[in-house]
C-alpha cells in the first residue's frame, strides 16, 4: 500500500543518509554565521586599557583594566585610565571626564583631562572638542577642558599639533607652546608651564592594594614645597 511504501521510504538507507547529510549541513551554516559574528565583533574593538588606577567608570562598554574596548560613550568617575588605540596612540585621562570613541583613530572629547602620546605610526589621530578639533602629527600633548567650560586649553610638550577652530582658523603648534580655543577664537601662545600631562588641582594618590603611588602635576612651582626637589628624566 502507499502507506507501508511511506515508511519504507522513511527507513530506507537512502533516506537516512539525506537526513544525516541536512543535520551536517544545518551545523556548518551554524559554525559560519557564529565566525561571522565573532569577526564583526573582534573588528569592534579599538584598543585596551592598559591602565588605571581608582577608576570608576560609568558606560555600557566594558571597562575592565587589561581589557578590549571598542567605540561608544565613557565617563570616568573617579581616577585616572590610560588607554591603549589599536594604532598606537595612548591617551591618559583624568576623572572626572567624558568621551566617546569612534575609531583607534578618533575620540570626541566633551569634558575633562587628558594627556595624549601619539607615535609616527598614529599620525593623524584626532580629538573633537565643542570648538573644534585638533590632529596630532606625532607627539606629546594635553588637553583640559573643564565640564560646563566655554574654552579648552591645549598644550605641546613635544612634537607638533594642528588645531582647527570651527570657525576655520587653523594653527599649528610646537614644543612647548599652547594655546586657548574658545567658541569664538583661537590664541596660540608660548607656555612655559608645559611640562607635565595634566593639571590636577590636588595630588591623585593611589592606595593599596594598587601596586603602586602616583602622584600626578602639570609642573607649577606655586603648587610646591620650597624644599620639594623636581629631577626631570
Amino acid at each position: 500500500t502507499n502507506a507501508q511504501e511511506a515508511i519504507e521510504l522513511q527507513t530506507s538507507p537512502r533516506s537516512r543518509m539525506s537526513l544525516v547529510l541536512l543535520s551536517a549541513a544545518a551545523a556548518a551554516a551554524v559554525i559560519i554565521i557564529s565566525g561571522v559574528w565573532f569577526l564583526k565583533d573582534d573588528q569592534q574593538t579599538v584598543g585596551t586599557i592598559a591602565s588605571s588606577e581608582q577608576a570608576g567608570w560609568q558606560s555600557e562598554q566594558p571597562t575592565i583594566e587589561g581589557g578590549a574596548f571598542g567605540p561608544g560613550s565613557y565617563v570616568l568617575k573617579t581616577g585616572l585610565a590610560t588607554l591603549a588605540f589599536n594604532s598606537g596612540a595612548e591617551m591618559t585621562i583624568e576623572a572626572p571626564t567624558k568621551i566617546e570613541i569612534i575609531s583607534d583613530m578618533r575620540v570626541i572629547f566633551e569634558y575633562g583631562q587628558a594627556s595624549f602620546h601619539v607615535p609616527d605610526g598614529a599620525v593623524g589621530f584626532r580629538v573633537d572638542t565643542p570648538f573644534g578639533h585638533v590632529v596630532d602629527h606625532g607627539t606629546k600633548f594635553s588637553l583640559q577642558l573643564p565640564k560646563g567650560a566655554d574654552e579648552a586649553i591645549f598644550a605641546v610638550q613635544e612634537g607638533k599639533i594642528a588645531l582647527h577652530h570651527h570657525n576655520g582658523d587653523v594653527q599649528h603648534l610646537l614644543t612647548n607652546e599652547a594655546a586657548l580655543m574658545t567658541t569664538d577664537a583661537l590664541e596660540v601662545r608660548v607656555d612655559s608651564l608645559a611640562e607635565g600631562p595634566l593639571l590636577v588641582k590636588t595630588p591623585v594618590i593611589a592606595l593599596p592594594p594598587v601596586r603602586e603611588t602616583t602622584i600626578i602635576y602639570r609642573y607649577d612651582p606655586s603648587r610646591l614645597h620650597p624644599n620639594f626637589l623636581l629631577v626631570k628624566h
